[in-house]
Order: structure tokens, then sequence, then C-alpha cells
């Protein structure tokens, strides 16, 4: 996924607030801008954060990069049921900044094919569908069955998705 910087409609809870991609906790030498749902209850460091720290991304599109003979390029995601979608997250609050990581999944068919090179091939962000708003953003539902039903896997029939020349923002 492209960089989104920082963010200025975060959803967490019943509040809106702006913050940056990119979470480092103490541990880790670099920023972590993904985390993956089907380990996030192996550790407990991540298993606390999906428990307790979920939050909302509001997105138009995303973007994921192609890898090819060329090299790789930027593919658009859309969702097709509607024009502004959610995309999952946690979220950490420091002395000086709010943070979020994307919660990712494995990819559908078409993401395994766009997603396909770098660091973290065959993923997918997390999205969360219309009914799952509200559970997602609960936090007294911390069991792992729970948590993974609110952030059910979509299929290649519900993205559209194809090359972008000159990506625009990604956030409103």
């Amino acid at each position: 996924m492209k960089p989104f910087g920082e963010v200025k409609s975060l959803f967490v809870g019943n509040d809106v607030t702006k913050a940056r991609w990119g979470y480092k906790p103490s541990w880790s030498k670099e920023l972590i801008f993904c985390t993956r749902i089907e380990t996030a209850f192996e550790k407990p460091f991540w298993k606390k954060m999906i428990q307790t720290s979920r939050c909302l991304i509001p997105v138009k599109y995303f973007i994921e990069f192609h890898y090819d003979q060329y090299g790789k390029s930027p593919w658009k995601i859309h969702w097709k049921n509607a024009p502004i979608f959610f995309l999952g997250g946690i979220y950490s609050k420091d002395s000086e900044n709010n943070w979020f990581s994307v919660v990712t999944q494995r990819a559908n068919e078409t993401m395994e094919e766009v997603h396909n090179g770098g660091d973290n091939p065959g993923r997918q962000p997390v999205i969360i569908r219309p009914e799952n708003v509200e559970s997602w953003l609960d936090g007294s539902i911390i069991a792992e069955k729970d948590v993974l039903k609110t952030a059910s896997f979509y299929e290649s029939e519900e993205i559209i998705a194809g090359p972008e020349k000159e990506p625009e923002p990604t956030l409103f």
C-alpha cells in the first residue's frame, strides 16, 4: 500500500482524530505500517492492540504496487459497494502523535495478482463492512473469533483494481 502520511480522519471509538501511518513500538527498530490479523492474537503486544485499540481509516480507494518485468507500478483499488469505505486499523498515542497500522489479511485472487512483490506480497488491507463498523470499534469485543468476524474476508468480485498513472491522495 502507498503510505498515507498523516491522516486527518481516523475514527477511534466515538472520536475522530488525525494520526500518522506507521506505528513504532519501543521494541522495534522500524515503523510498522501493517499488522497481520491472522497472527495478531499470537503475541501479547499485538493481542492487546487488536483487542483494545482498533480504529477505522476512511478511504476512497487504496494503492498497491504491482511488479512486472518493467518494475513496479501503482494500482488503484476501489470497493464496489460504496464510494467511501473503511480500512481496519489499530492505533496508539504517544506524547507527540497518534499512530496507526493498517490491519491486513491474506489476499483474494485479484489482490494476490496485484500485490505480488515487495516486502509483504499476497496481502490486502482489511475492509470493514458497514454492518461491522460499530463492532470493529467496540472495545468490549475482544475474543479472537468475534474480532475476526468483524474483519470479514472480501472476494475479488467486491473490488475494482486497475493501473493508476497519477494517483490522487487516498484519504479525504
